[in-house]
């Protein structure tokens, strides 16, 4: 996956990493549709025992995407 999020594992460690430095890493419902998705194939696969969720820039993330509520 790429785009608004980066998945991919390393060693046991499924990653998910926020990919919108610009926007502050905020939280769209494309980026958590492919947040769930990336969960469900770490889950499917037995090599992975841990998620971690971290972010690229600044910041982790500033919260929800506020532009789509309008």
């Amino acid at each position: 996956m790429s785009g608004v999020i980066d998945a991919f594992t390393e060693g046991s460690v499924g990653i998910i990493e926020l990919a919108r430095p610009e926007k502050f890493n905020c939280l769209s419902l494309e980026v958590h549709d492919r947040i769930a998705a990336a969960r469900t194939e770490f889950e499917a696969n037995r090599d992975v025992r841990s998620i971690l969720i971290r972010a690229q820039g600044k910041h982790f993330c500033t919260g929800a995407d506020l532009t789509e509520v309008k």
